[in-house]
């Protein structure tokens, strides 16, 4: 994994503007977010960006590339993610180790966020995370739902 050194940043904040994951974030939110409270990384294909078992201590985004999401090692994915999509959130949220290993399908590029960094947003800032954990919490419980009741029938 390899972080990004803020001067390669300012070609990344147009990618922002055409993610679904920032819609609500203000141009001046999202400088912020690049600016103080973010780190960029890069993957590359095969590498693991987060372990089953590790610490929940960040969360992150996908700007670029896919990943898939793996539960038991040898198993097929339970789910891709594409660019616009966030991982990572609930150990993050609730301070256990992640239920989940993330790999990278191919090379992407990720923001990483910290509790440190979460913690020094300003209050705005981080109701806009909070706002997009609960739209994904939201979806998942619909598509739960929805999966539950085809398999009732």
């Amino acid at each position: 994994m390899q972080v990004l050194k803020k001067m390669e940043w300012e070609r990344i904040r147009h990618a922002l503007d055409k993610l679904a994951f920032f819609e609500g974030f203000s141009p001046q939110a999202k400088r912020r977010l690049l600016d103080n409270h973010a780190e960029l990384v890069v993957c590359a294909a095969g590498e693991h960006v987060v372990e089953k078992g590790g610490s929940g201590s960040s969360f992150y985004i996908l700007l670029s590339g896919t990943v898939s999401v793996v539960v038991e090692e040898g198993t097929p994915p339970v789910a891709k993610m594409k660019p616009g999509e966030s991982f990572g959130e609930i150990a993050f949220l609730t301070d256990t180790p992640r239920n989940a290993t993330v790999v990278a399908d191919e090379n992407v590029i990720l923001i990483r966020i910290d509790r440190t960094m979460f913690t020094a947003m300003t209050p705005e800032l981080r109701e806009k995370f909070k706002d997009q954990f609960i739209r994904k919490l939201v979806a998942t419980i619909t598509r739960m739902n929805r999966a539950f009741s085809d398999q009732s029938r």
